[in-house]
């Protein structure tokens, strides 16, 4: 009987589990495909070491644009600096 309360509680907690990682796993591809290109663009500079004024250069964007699309960012995904946004690209 032990043996077989304990297969139940490990089945359902892997059910727990699996639901909460498809549950992110979907938020997160919606917050994805609800962010804009330039947005997107963005992450992939802010993942690599380039300043956020050389990525302005390169996007031929203002810094305070840049500024925007990192707040942004930071407020959709719930992080508080560019090493919890590199995390997430």
């Amino acid at each position: 009987m032990f043996l077989h309360n304990l297969v139940l509680a490990y089945l359902y907690l892997a059910f727990i589990n699996n639901t909460l990682i498809n549950t992110s796993k979907q938020e997160f591809n919606m917050k994805i495909e609800s962010s804009k290109e330039k947005e997107l663009l963005f992450l992939k500079y802010a993942a690599t070491d380039i300043p956020y004024k050389d990525i302005a250069n390169k996007m031929l964007l203002s810094r305070h644009t840049i500024d925007d699309y990192r707040n942004s960012l930071y407020e959709k995904f719930a992080v508080k600096s560019r090493i919890g946004l590199v995390l997430l690209a």
